[in-house]
């Protein structure tokens, strides 16, 4: 199964790009709490919905851990990237099992805050995992994985450790973050040709 894992990986990375961007496109931007509310909870069993988008997320990211853990027998780099993903997998308890039952602004900004934390936790330890698996690597997989996962390590690290506002960093962190899982896309392909002539000889 290792010699697939690559390959997934790139497939998952590029899906997680889709839905990201499905969510941005459906997102309004600007609206108050209870607004936001009142459109989850109209949308909850439409397909183009928020719901949808997190369900599916949830099991791509569900799908990451576990070819990450797969791939940690090249690098123990990878471990961290699927626990990065696994802790990313609590966020959705908070987004599919919460959202739908607030009822107050102070319980909105609970669960939102909540949610983001687990995002930003989980995002700055997977990071760093791929920016150790990057380091093992040569030539321009090396440079372009290393500057890119670096870029994203220091904004998400400014959010965590307080250094900026959310709302100041993710502006710029979050287009990082989707250059992460392009260039991730585009080093499973690399490495699951570079595994399969391996296993060929």
């Amino acid at each position: 199964m290792k010699d697939k894992s690559p390959l997934l990986f790139s497939i998952l990375s590029f899906t997680f790009i889709i839905l990201i961007v499905w969510f941005l496109s459906i997102s309004k931007p600007g609206i108050e709490w209870h607004e936001s509310i009142a459109l989850l909870n109209q949308d909850w069993n439409k397909f183009n919905s928020f719901s949808t988008i997190w369900r599916l997320e949830a099991l791509v990211v569900c799908g990451i851990a576990w070819v990450a853990f797969n791939l940690s027998s090249l690098s123990k780099w990878w471990n961290l990237v699927a626990l990065g993903h696994v802790l990313m997998l609590t966020e959705y308890i908070f987004m599919l099992g919460g959202y739908k039952h607030v009822t107050s602004e102070e319980t909105f900004h609970i669960f939102n805050e909540m949610a983001n934390w687990t995002f930003i936790t989980s995002n700055f330890i997977w990071v760093i995992g791929m920016l150790g698996v990057y380091c093992k690597e040569s030539k321009i997989i090396k440079y372009v994985g290393v500057v890119v996962s670096t870029l994203t390590l220091l904004l998400i690290g400014g959010i965590y450790f307080g250094i900026g506002t959310q709302a100041q960093l993710t502006s710029i962190a979050m287009p990082l973050v989707l250059l992460l899982y392009v260039f991730n896309t585009y080093y499973g392909i690399r490495l699951y040709k570079k595994i399969k002539v391996h296993y060929k000889v």
